[in-house]
């Protein structure tokens, strides 16, 4: 018989591992047709259902892979039947349910007790849900292989998602997993690496192992003698390569390196679909206000408005980043085009309404805070409306358009007509009696004289934040409001906000700031899973 190569194959590249219960229903799949084999001649199934999985026929695969083994005879080589077993629980995971496929991988493992069978059940069992089987399957892995890569980087999982150990444990592991790799020129599992590094907010590894990626895929696709014969079989070279380009964008970005960004700006912006985190991020490092950084906002802005023109989140922090940076006239383009797409959203009003202010424009600012006021009278009082409008009231305060032509209609909304003097300040909470009581502390900041804004955080020992008029009261006074509830300990820094546009900045930041949970939890994306080898003929 003829020889066939040796390979292993790694899936998959992207899927997301799911933090919920999945459903056990099958997803519909139609069967595709193999050419017919004789269950004794198991080299040539094996060839047949290997073609028939890299081609992505995996319905076919579980269907009659599954036929093979049922009729295999003794004298068949078990090497065969454990290739058998684990291409079909693969070929399942990609054609039927979760729990389907995880019944498949269990079988696998237990006919064929390995590094390879442990760490693909451990994988499966972590999107299931069941970390301790999944830790005792990975442990198992070692025990057959103590540098498997794919069972110290499942263990650098389950550190980081264990409150004890994250993140210490979780770095020592993905420490072993990479000497684990040692010299191996597996792009994928390089990748895997630095997708793990940049999660856990680690973008200089996490740029150090996708170079190692990166170059590992330009030897195999050379033809580099010595390579290993590992397909990526998810996404294939073309789309690993794609994510390379983009993921080594956003870790720079990340990595504050500016440097290696403008180098791999080209490269990122080519291809399609580019996270949208990295607009943002690429719009406030890299658009300075300056003609090449004119033209980088043209790019960008045209690049989300092609592949993601519906998404208003996205032009929404892609104009605040713009605003950061320095390039209004951007800024105002995104900015009004979700608050004309959705104009009674209170976030894009008073974002859109700022930008104009900055750029002159106060009488356009000041008719949209007004009819934000307007309709508090119609809606019910949200947090987030009430922040908004008291936000507005506050604007239009400082508009210099103040005392013109719609003075009247200001006046008839506003208490205060003297032009305020806004200042931030912040308390650390301690002795908090009920942390279900955030939202009511936020409440009683916010009704005391003089305060235009306040936020609370839902943290384990929040810093509140408030915007007061100075004019009106005093930071010691507001804090006292909530003696009742907790221990408010005022702290040194404030800011002057002279104007409408930092008034806005300075909330929004604060109300918008990443959440810090005590214990974060981390949205890994799926493990690798293997192939065994494909048994060599002589």
């Amino acid at each position: 018989m003829s020889r066939v190569i040796s390979r292993q194959i790694l899936l998959p590249f992207g899927s997301l591992t799911f933090l919920f219960f999945l459903s056990p229903l099958l997803l519909a799949a139609r069967a595709e047709q193999l050419p017919a084999t004789a269950p004794s001649d198991s080299a040539s199934s094996l060839n047949s259902l290997s073609a028939a999985y890299e081609q992505k026929h995996f319905a076919a695969v579980v269907k009659q892979g599954g036929d093979v083994l049922a009729g295999i005879k003794a004298d068949v080589p078990r090497a065969d039947a454990d290739y058998l077993r684990v291409l079909v629980s693969l070929a399942a995971f990609k054609s039927q349910s979760l729990l389907t496929s995880a019944a498949l991988f269990r079988q696998a493992y237990e006919a064929c007790p390995g590094a390879v069978t442990a760490a693909n059940y451990g994988a499966v069992e972590m999107l299931v849900g069941d970390r301790q089987l999944a830790r005792t399957l990975f442990n198992k892995a070692l025990d057959y292989a103590p540098s498997d890569f794919c069972a110290h980087l499942g263990l650098a999982e389950l550190a980081a998602l264990e409150p004890k150990s994250a993140p210490a444990g979780a770095d020592v592991e993905l420490a072993r997993a990479a000497a684990a790799l040692g010299l191996d020129e597996s792009a994928p599992l390089w990748s895997a690496l630095a997708d793990h590094y940049l999660l856990l907010k680690e973008p200089v590894a996490a740029l150090s192992a996708y170079a190692r990626a990166e170059k590992c895929l330009t030897a195999k696709s050379a033809g580099a003698a010595g390579t290993k014969a590992i397909d990526n079989q998810t996404t294939g070279d073309a789309d690993l390569e794609k994510h390379l380009k983009q993921a080594i964008f956003r870790a720079a970005l990340l990595a504050g390196n500016d440097a290696l960004a403008g180098e791999r700006l080209d490269a990122a912006l080519a291809t399609s679909n580019l996270p949208l985190e990295a607009y943002s991020l690429c719009a406030s490092r890299l658009c300075r206000p300056d003609a090449a950084g004119d033209r980088l906002a043209r790019r960008l802005y045209d690049k989300a408005l092609a592949e993601n023109g519906h998404d208003n989140d996205l032009f929404y922090a892609l104009g605040r980043a713009f605003g950061e940076a320095g390039q209004d006239n951007f800024a105002r383009l995104c900015l009004d085009r979700v608050h004309e797409r959705e104009p009674e959203d209170s976030k894009f009003a008073l974002a859109c309404a700022a930008q104009l202010a900055r750029g002159g424009h106060g009488s356009a600012a000041a008719k949209i805070l007004s009819a934000l006021v307007a309709r508090a009278k119609s809606q019910e009082p949200t947090p987030q409306r009430k922040m908004a409008q008291a936000l507005a009231r506050a604007g239009l305060r400082l508009l210099p358009q103040y005392q013109k032509d719609w003075a009247a209609a200001l006046k008839s909304t506003l208490a205060q007509p003297e032009r305020p003097n806004f200042k931030t300040a912040f308390a650390a909470l301690s002795a908090i009696k009920c942390h279900c009581r955030l939202l009511t502390m936020q409440y009683t900041l916010h009704d005391q004289p003089g305060v235009a804004f306040s936020y609370i955080p839902d943290d384990k020992e929040p810093v509140a934040f408030i915007i007061y008029d100075g004019k009106a009261t005093e930071p010691l006074k507001v804090w006292r409001s909530l003696k009742d509830e907790a221990k408010a300990i005022p702290l040194g820094r404030s800011e002057n906000l002279g104007d409408f546009y930092h008034l806005v900045k300075a909330a929004l930041d604060y109300a918008e700031a990443p959440y810090r949970p005590e214990h974060p939890y981390y949205l890994f994306n799926t493990l690798p899973l293997r192939t065994l080898p494909l048994p060599k003929r002589g």
